[in-house]
């Protein structure tokens, strides 16, 4: 539980990251059967301006292919097979957004705006679905917070969280002024009094570059509100067994979620 009462929230990173190919509708959809709270996806848009779900400005990681999402068209990008695929299906290759959200249904989405142009690109892809409880359930997010406020002045009913370096304190009221809803430090960043001055101002706490449990621990035990992990298998399953999820479903078995193998992406 966080310091606040609430449950400690398990932000699958680019989705089951851990056992699927990351940022794919096969890793959304095992985050979802797994039980996460949340899914966090990164957008980018390419050549002919439509919206992806991919992390790396380059397509050379997760693709194998050198080349920019930017350089290519959107029906360039979503010919190519992941190289963690074993099949090569459409569930494992990049997703459009609007794919996406068609896909997740009503989970809660953490989407970070990783370029100037995902900016609008993202708000307008969210305004078009004319679906009211979007903005009750997404939160834009970015290390560069005239992104969010960009997004914000677009569309005030967007919620925006700010991924924080160490390069910047967490300032509650300025943070809160400017219509940020949530802060994101580094998990090494959190202290109990961060933690307790952020959420007295109404922000929420989320924690990024958690790797291990030890690292969640630590998250957890500053009051945080919950952590992106890339194996949230593993988290909810810690969580569990210290009767911080009590009423938990029961997780399924590796074998009906982990069919792709492979080892996470670096943050």
């Amino acid at each position: 539980m966080s310091k606040a009462g609430r449950p400690f929230r398990v932000i699958a990173h680019r989705g089951d990251s851990t056992h699927y190919p990351e940022n794919t509708l096969a890793a959304f959809a095992s985050a979802i059967a797994l039980g996460a709270d949340e899914i966090e996806c990164d957008v980018r848009v390419t050549r002919d301006g439509v919206p992806v779900i991919h992390h790396d400005a380059t397509l050379r990681r997760v693709l194998g292919v050198d080349a920019l999402v930017s350089d290519l068209s959107c029906a360039e990008v979503l010919a190519l097979v992941p190289t963690r695929s074993r099949d090569g299906g459409a569930e494992v290759r990049v997703p459009t957004l609007e794919q996406m959200l068609d896909a997740v249904g009503g989970i809660p989405l953490q989407i970070e705006l990783k370029e100037p142009s995902a900016v609008a690109a993202t708000v307008a892809a969210l305004r078009a679905r004319a679906d009211a409880s979007l903005y009750g359930r997404v939160i834009l997010t970015s290390f560069h917070r005239d992104l969010i406020l960009a997004a914000r002045a677009l569309d005030d009913r967007l919620s925006v969280g700010w991924l924080m370096t160490d390069d910047h304190d967490v300032d509650p009221a300025a943070c809160d002024a400017a219509g940020i809803a949530s802060v994101m430090p580094h998990w090494r960043r959190l202290t109990s009094d961060v933690v307790s001055a952020a959420q007295r101002a109404g922000l929420s706490v989320r924690a990024w570059g958690v790797k291990d449990l030890a690292c969640a621990q630590s998250a957890i035990a500053a009051g945080a509100d919950g952590c992106t992990y890339d194996d949230p298998r593993e988290l909810l399953a810690h969580l569990t067994a210290r009767g911080a999820r009590p009423h938990s479903k029961p997780l399924p078995p590796l074998a009906q979620v982990g069919k792709h193998g492979g080892r996470p992406a670096a943050e």
